[in-house]
């Protein structure tokens, strides 16, 4: 059996042990006693959480032992103290009260208990002034049948606190202290009026100069008592620290000889989350307020603007400078295109008269050929009559041969005359038929000049303006596009908005109010507090052990539950992150300490944002005895 298991079983019996004691003093003494037992135990065995358990009962069960023996000072010093309200005041409500009011009269139910502040009270029945801090009314509350045994009147304007039954009762079961001093209150009151009733000559009134002075000495003898009795309390809380003291450096001697329990946790530990920056997107001066630490970036993102008043115009003069000479260039191809389209219907118009002229000539000429044919018709007719005759008479001898021949070529020609008309008349035929059509052609087969090659000309020349007139729109297409640009480009170097993810929260000013900043010049620190992390100093042993993803349990400073998070990275003392990266860093980092980020999970339900405040974390996967090992190994 180690000396840990036979640590562990005068724990368990030592634990027995307070639960069949009756009294408290002896009841803690002894849960001390196990709680010593139960450390060795826990450290000895690598019982890690009986081990926190009982470093953590230990400190508050000698608190539980100090307050008992406190507790017992102050009753014993309540028995012979005076009375002072100062204690109850601050439950108290402030009243205010004129000359000659009637604050109770004696026979009225008693449901409060006064303390004078300013002023003076006098109750008539006894024959009593009171004066300021004085406490009255307090016997009626506790009589059994709950009425005033006198009346209080107000002589003077008066401040007067009260406090309700049922407000005395709560602060007389917190403070018992309280029901000693006010039952010696009521009991010297009581003795007081008893002797006034039994007409004692030697009774004076409580206020009276007499009573005053009995009353001081009175008082200086229970202060001397009160001394003496803080004097001892003083030497017992000497005697406990003493105690205390020596009990712990007892637990830092014993978890010396073995891997101490303290590196399974990362102590001063802070919550923290990336630190980003928003910087100027142009130079010039930061023209509107910057945000408050702590507020969060709007939905629109913005955080601050930036305006730069001494911003180059000249690209947007020279845009406008190319845009006002393609408008002109524009301008001056429409002219031309509507030149020559003017030019091409005046010409249309000469076509349309030298077309129809040419029809006109045509339609003249075959009449004439048709008139001509008709006459040479005739003119044949005859002739091969007068042939006929002549060969008659030439048969009977009335006529020579000759004349007969003769009267035979007038008849050839006349039909080679007519054969000509008739090819005359069905060319023209033809020409006028295409000249319908739109196709001219003079009598060798070619077309007029005024046809087709100036018409070709025009039409050329009007679609090489009507190009020009395009190429010049898309350059003022272009241009305009150019000075838009431009003046976007102004519009974003003369003024521009630092902005931040919408939500995200402002942490700390860079850039004062109205600074002149340069392009990427920091203006504002922001973190999202959606995600959080966890910055966790640790030992070099215990870092050794961890790898990204290990699981943790933290407790947040303010908090009573514990979360879960994973280790993010895991940095050794040589390449720690500090406040260039993170927005907050834990106060426990030494320059030999390692780090671990932890990514917090469910960070979401968080009311107000808690970066910044301290942590615990205890990293439940890696167990005592791995620690141990590793130690061991070192």
């Amino acid at each position: 059996m180690t000396f840990g298991v036979i640590a562990g079983y005068i724990a368990s019996v030592l634990v027995f042990a307070t639960f069949s004691m009756k009294t408290l003093v002896p009841l803690r003494l002894v849960a001390i006693a196990s709680n010593l037992f139960f450390i060795f135990y826990g450290a000895l065995e690598g019982l890690v959480p009986i081990l926190v358990l009982h470093l953590a009962l230990l400190p508050l069960n000698c608190l539980r032992l100090w307050e008992l023996k406190a507790s017992e000072a102050e009753l014993q010093t309540s028995l012979t103290a005076d009375f002072s309200p100062e204690a109850i005041i601050p439950l108290m409500e402030e009243r205010r009260f004129p000359a000659g009011s009637v604050l109770f009269k004696a026979g009225d139910p008693s449901e409060e208990v006064y303390v004078l502040g300013e002023g003076v009270v006098e109750l008539p029945e006894l024959s009593v002034w009171l004066g300021p801090g004085d406490l009255f009314g307090e016997i009626g509350l506790f009589a059994k049948d709950g009425r005033r045994t006198a009346s209080a009147h107000v002589v003077k304007d008066s401040i007067i606190y009260a406090l309700p039954r049922a407000a005395l009762t709560k602060a007389m079961a917190e403070q018992p202290k309280l029901g000693i001093l006010l039952l010696r209150l009521i009991t010297d009151r009581l003795l007081e009026n008893a002797g006034k009733s039994n007409g004692d000559p030697t009774d004076l009134s409580p206020r009276s100069p007499q009573n005053r002075s009995d009353e001081s000495s009175d008082r200086e003898e229970r202060q001397v008592m009160q001394t003496a009795q803080k004097s001892k309390t003083r030497r017992f809380s000497r005697r406990f620290q003493v105690a205390f003291l020596g009990t712990v450096a007892l637990l830092v001697g014993t978890l010396s000889f073995a891997p101490t329990a303290y590196w399974l946790f990362a102590r001063d530990a802070a919550v923290t989350s990336w630190s980003n920056e928003a910087t100027a997107p142009i130079r010039g001066a930061i023209a509107s307020p910057l945000p408050i630490p702590g507020s969060l970036v709007p939905a629109d993102g913005r955080v601050v603007e930036i305006v730069d008043e001494h911003a180059d115009l000249g690209d947007v003069l020279r845009a406008q400078a190319l845009v006002d000479q393609a408008l002109a260039r524009v301008d001056q191809q429409q002219g031309h295109v509507a030149l020559v389209g003017s030019l091409l219907n005046a010409w249309n118009q000469r076509s349309q008269s030298y077309a129809e002229g040419f029809r006109q000539k045509l339609v003249v000429e075959n009449r004439g050929h048709e008139a001509e044919i008709a006459f040479l018709e005739r003119r044949l007719q005859l002739a091969r009559a007068e042939v006929e005759r002549t060969r008659s008479l030439s048969q009977r001898g009335y006529a020579s041969t000759a004349d007969e021949e003769n009267r035979r070529q007038v008849v050839l020609d006349l039909e080679a005359d007519l054969a000509t008309k008739r090819r005359d008349l069905d060319r023209n035929r033809v020409q006028s038929a295409l000249a319908e059509t739109g196709v001219f052609l003079d009598l060798d087969g070619d077309n007029p000049g005024w046809a087709f090659a100036s018409n070709d000309a025009m039409v050329l020349e009007r679609e090489r303006a009507e190009q020009s007139l395009r190429d010049a729109r898309l350059a003022l297409e272009r241009a305009r596009q150019e000075l838009s640009a431009s003046e976007q480009s102004f519009a974003d170097q003369t003024s521009a908005i630092v902005r931040a993810p919408a939500g995200s929260m402002i942490w700390s000013r860079i850039a004062g109010e109205g600074a002149a900043v340069s392009t990427g010049t920091p203006i504002v620190s922001w973190i999202d507090c959606s995600h959080l992390l966890i910055d966790a100093p640790v030992s070099n042993l215990l870092a050794g052990l961890l790898s990204p993803g290990a699981k943790a349990s933290v407790t947040i400073e303010g908090e009573s539950r514990d979360r879960e998070a994973r280790a993010l990275l895991v940095r050794g003392a040589a390449a720690k992150m500090d406040h260039d990266d993170l927005a907050a860093v834990a106060s426990g980092h030494s320059p030999d300490s390692a780090q671990v980020i932890l990514m917090l999970d469910q960070a979401a339900d968080f009311s107000v944002c808690p970066v910044g405040r301290g942590a615990s974390v205890s990293f439940y996967e890696v167990s005592f005895l791995d620690l141990a090992a590793a130690f061991l190994r070192l």
